[in-house]
């Protein structure tokens, strides 16, 4: 059971830069996330990193098209997407490492 208060800031690294998300503290049993916005300069594919967690973003092709048109952007839809799902995994693997 997760019995230990968790807190800290996560760092969100890209090959181009690292950034450090704002902080989060988490009651024991409490889940949580952070959101963070990621550009990049070039098509093709792009690792995010947070914490332990990592996955990979393909910037281009059709979905850039679409994000060229007014309204909500695709593109910027999938990176907000993985990045939340990121960011929660490590925070819960950040909380399960304090405890030890």
């Amino acid at each position: 059971a997760d019995d230990l208060p968790a807190a800290g800031s996560l760092e969100v690294r890209t090959a181009a830069e690292t950034t450090t998300a704002d902080p989060i503290a988490l009651a024991p049993g409490e889940t949580g996330a952070l959101e963070r916005e990621v550009a990049f300069e070039e098509a093709g594919e792009h690792e995010l990193r947070v914490g332990e967690a990592s996955t990979t973003v393909t910037v281009g092709g059709l979905r850039s098209r679409l994000e060229s048109m007014p309204g909500f952007g695709a593109a910027g839809a999938a990176v907000g997407l993985a990045l939340a799902l990121a960011v929660a995994f490590a925070i819960s693997v950040a909380g399960r490492g304090r405890r030890r």
